[in-house]
């Protein structure tokens, strides 16, 4: 069958796709091909010296004046005599002995996304990868399949730009290391996504990627609505491990010494970044169970110093129904991270009730996010009976109740879009009408 023919399979996602082939990746026409080299890019073995073989020696010549090059860099070079415009050669071994920055699956992730952001300054809009990594660098194939999916996938989801990429396999298990790859590709990236891969008519070989509809998922309204939530969680936390490794790497190609505090510190956020993934990984298995909590306690969430009063008046009307109130006022102090004492105050109640002003206040380092939007997230999550209370737009305010840093008015516009969009919110002008219109909510539970 003719090259141009032969896919395993190919996944549609928005205007662009994304075809994994079994074969030889210098015989693709697109723009730019992907190597996975070592960092003098010896070009000496696999895919690598498949393309010099195929490109001549015009790709090591301009390869040479770049060398050495750190772990996790990408070098473009031109494609010699190849249809291609460029090589694109991702280093993933570093010299022998030294200690790599990030662990292998993440360097597969980062090479992946440094790919894809340079394709548009390469004015290119079609790439070949091979498994990056998977050759004489020994990362798993099932490591490979996963971070490569979740890299690929990442940045497509929201391109508006047609992108073609091609995944190249080298089928060096008779048939079963295909075969795995896409299970993995599909279970381990797809679904964290909250992707489904729907048949393109009857193309078995064509699937459709898109977010779940209720018009294809048996799940109930609102348990679509949480799985949205955690999606989106997932994803946020996804962008903040990217940005970190990256500035990990940026460090290294430098050739800046991370400081051990420093490296510390990126360690322990990426390793909560990680604990937090996995939280969110366990909430999308807890569908349809009963939350977990106590039957009379309420989470209060806001801003603190701007809602101050409006938060004490919500107290007392907790305490004169006989509720529990759990709140920023009463967390001790205690060293683990806010994120993680967020989610266990939140697991701890019943009831969540939010209270949206004009700040977005405190942003989490871990995260990305405010505390309160974090808290809304996590009650979300762990599907908390939700109550949302919003400061009216001509409510009588102070200066000091306004947000100013212009990064964080967009977050809390974007913040209070949702909140609207997905609930019945009730809307206040003053720490009284709130006050009310709380213990009428709460009182006929």
């Amino acid at each position: 069958m003719p090259f141009d023919d032969v896919a395993a399979m190919t996944y549609r996602i928005g205007p662009s796709t994304i075809k994994i082939r079994v074969g030889d990746l210098t015989r693709s026409h697109s723009q730019a091909l992907v190597s996975s080299d070592d960092y003098m890019l010896s070009m000496g073995g696999g895919v690598s010296a498949a393309i010099l073989r195929e490109g001549g020696p015009a790709i090591m010549s301009d390869t040479r004046k770049m060398v050495p090059r750190a772990t996790g860099d990408i070098v473009v070079s031109g494609a010699g005599t190849l249809t291609a415009r460029y090589v694109l050669h991702a280093i993933t071994i570093g010299p022998w002995g030294q200690a790599e920055q990030l662990p292998p699956g993440a360097m597969v992730r980062q090479a992946t996304h440094r790919v894809m952001r340079l394709l548009p300054e390469l004015g290119c809009t079609s790439v070949a990868f091979p498994a990056i990594g998977a050759g004489v660098a020994g990362i798993p194939y099932e490591v490979v399949a996963t971070e490569m999916g979740f890299a690929l996938l990442d940045s497509l989801l929201d391109n508006p730009e047609a992108i073609d990429v091609e995944l190249f396999l080298l089928d060096r298990f008779g048939g079963s290391g295909v075969e795995t790859f896409l299970e993995t590709f599909e279970a381990a990236a797809l679904s964290k996504f909250g992707l489904d891969a729907f048949p393109d008519g009857d193309g078995s070989t064509v699937r459709n990627l898109s977010q779940h509809s209720r018009s294809h998922s048996p799940i109930h309204d609102e348990s679509f609505g949480r799985q949205e939530q955690i999606y989106s969680m997932l994803r946020q936390l996804d962008q903040r491990r990217n940005s970190l490794e990256s500035e990990i790497l940026e460090s290294v190609s430098g050739g800046t010494h991370l400081e051990d505090d420093v490296s510390g510190r990126l360690t322990r956020t990426l390793d909560e970044i990680n604990r937090l993934r996995s939280v969110y990984e366990i909430e999308l298995a807890r569908q349809g169970s009963e939350a977990d909590g106590d039957r009379n306690s309420v989470f209060v969430s806001s801003t603190s110093r701007d809602l101050e009063r409006h938060r004490a008046a919500v107290r007392a009307v907790i305490d004169r129904l006989d509720l529990k109130f759990i709140g920023m006022e009463d967390f001790a102090a205690e060293g683990t991270p806010p994120a993680t004492m967020i989610q266990r105050k939140v697991l701890e109640s019943q009831v969540y009730l939010g209270i949206l002003g004009m700040r977005y206040g405190y942003v989490d380092d871990v995260t990305g996010l405010s505390m309160t939007e974090l808290e809304y997230r996590q009650a979300i999550a762990s599907d908390k009976d939700i109550r949302v209370f919003v400061m009216d737009d001509d409510a009588p305010i102070t200066g000091a109740m306004v947000e100013r840093d212009p990064g964080n008015l967009e977050k809390l516009n974007a913040f209070r879009e949702t909140v609207l969009k997905s609930h019945s919110c009730g809307m206040f002008r003053s720490e009284d009408d709130l006050a009310e219109k709380v213990e009428r909510t709460l009182g006929a539970r």
